[in-house]
């Protein structure tokens, strides 16, 4: 018994570290070898692979789906309640999103300015085709769970799907005009 569990174990540690090549013999047959290839082998590819190689995401299939399908931006700035309110709903949700800020960032307001005629925030984009203005929970709702977001965090407690600043290689540029300060929404 203490014989077999050594060579399981054995095993166990020579796989975790495998080594795979693909590749391609003088009659255009492919072959896969835990084994270097001949001299005259041809497109020889070289996979290692350690641990564990299944690779696992976070977030569930169903969102992963939806992140996909309909990704999430937010325009947000200082627009006071609506915005803090509006960032924190997708936190809460656990909804994957990229925030724009249109004025801190040149690049982030001409893309504010193609996605919307009124250049107001906050702005909600749920895919390419649900764009919504102001901070309105029932909406905001609405148009998540149509496309397909969980009502609820599906992560488990005290995991979050934090709020990712979008393009993070860009450095602010020249600062936009400021908003006025009235109503939910603010121009830009």
């Amino acid at each position: 018994m203490k014989k077999t569990l050594f060579f399981f174990l054995i095993f166990i540690a020579y796989t975790a570290q495998a080594q795979l090549y693909r590749w391609v013999d003088e009659k255009g047959s492919v072959h896969y070898t835990d084994q270097p290839p001949p001299p005259n082998a041809k497109k020889v590819e070289e996979k290692k692979f350690s641990g564990n190689v299944v690779e696992t995401d976070k977030l569930p299939y169903g969102v992963q789906q939806a992140v996909k399908n309909f990704p999430v931006t937010l325009y947000t700035g200082d627009c006071g309640p609506a915005c803090t309110l509006g960032k924190a709903y997708l936190v809460k949700r656990g909804i994957p999103f990229s925030e724009r800020l249109p004025g801190k960032n040149q690049a982030d307001f001409e893309q504010l300015k193609k996605a919307s005629k009124d250049n107001l925030i906050p702005q909600l984009l749920v895919g390419k085709s649900i764009r919504l203005t102001g901070f309105d929970e029932a909406a905001w709702a609405s148009a998540l769970d149509q496309a397909g977001y969980p009502k609820t965090n599906p992560l488990p407690p005290g995991q979050q799907a934090k709020p990712s600043q979008a393009d993070k290689t860009q450095q602010p540029e020249k600062p936009v005009a400021k908003p006025a300060d009235s109503g939910t929404a603010k121009p830009y």
